[in-house]
């Protein structure tokens, strides 16, 4: 499709989420504008991996985004995958605002093991899910046995990711550009996002929430919560004290 044919643009911005904290729903909420939920995946993949293996240079990466929006010009892009590329995106794109959705780490944990179980993902989707939460090396403690049965990732993994996404997003963004919002608070704060990115508020909707899953495995239920807790505070707990004062495990 000819870039001539994308809407003109109103306004520049991102939700920089991690996955499952409602970048879908975000999505949803800009629907009435030039809106797009990980748009241009294996691109971004690709380009990733490419970098890290390094057979191009980050010029080329930039050059590919720069590029990229001057054809699609997307008011909304809503996207996980900004963890390997937000600081191009702060440094490039001047104007551009970002909203940081958050989900409290224990209803998050569940929905990351559901969503594991209920869809397969393959090629590149499994090789990026691998890049964020392959570290450190899986070593499964005997409490979170039943994590290694079903073929998931360990409690280390799974909340060191969703540290390292939400630490990069605070300390990269600079704090005028950047709107945390709680999943469970998007539809209570529309009229504040949209003052916060500069569009009238009867430009958003009031979406559901997306991507729900399919069945709860309840895999949580089978590990000690304590030990779960501890594992949060051990991960999470100076992140959440220092930027998510009010998020509640």
């Amino acid at each position: 499709m000819p870039s001539h044919m994308f809407p003109e643009r109103k306004i520049h911005s991102y939700c920089v989420g991690a996955s499952k904290t409602g970048t879908t729903s975000i999505a949803r909420v800009f629907s009435k504008l030039h809106s797009a939920h990980q748009p241009d995946s294996h691109h971004y993949a690709e380009l990733y991996l490419a970098l890290k293996n390094k057979v191009i240079e980050e010029s080329d990466v930039v050059r590919y985004f720069v590029s990229r929006d001057n054809f699609f010009k997307y008011d909304m892009e809503s996207t996980h995958l900004a963890y390997f590329s937000v600081d191009i995106f702060v440094s490039i794109f001047t104007e551009a605002k970002f909203i940081l959705t958050v989900r409290d780490c224990y209803s998050w944990l569940n929905s990351m093991i559901n969503q594991q179980l209920n869809a397969f993902l393959g090629g590149y989707w499994r090789l990026l899910r691998d890049l964020k939460l392959k570290i450190p090396t899986a070593i499964y403690a005997e409490q979170e046995k039943v994590l290694e049965k079903y073929g998931l990732y360990t409690l280390d993994q799974y909340l060191s990711y969703w540290s390292e996404h939400n630490k990069k997003m605070v300390t990269t963004i600079p704090k005028e550009r950047l709107m945390i919002v709680k999943t469970d608070d998007v539809s209570k704060r529309l009229e504040e996002i949209a003052d916060f990115v500069g569009i009238e508020r009867s430009s958003l909707v009031n979406a559901k929430p997306g991507n729900v899953a399919q069945k709860d495995w309840r895999i949580l239920d089978e590990i000690d919560r304590d030990f779960i807790l501890e594992k949060i505070e051990f991960h999470c707990g100076e992140v959440i004290s220092k930027y998510f004062n009010d998020l509640h495990v």
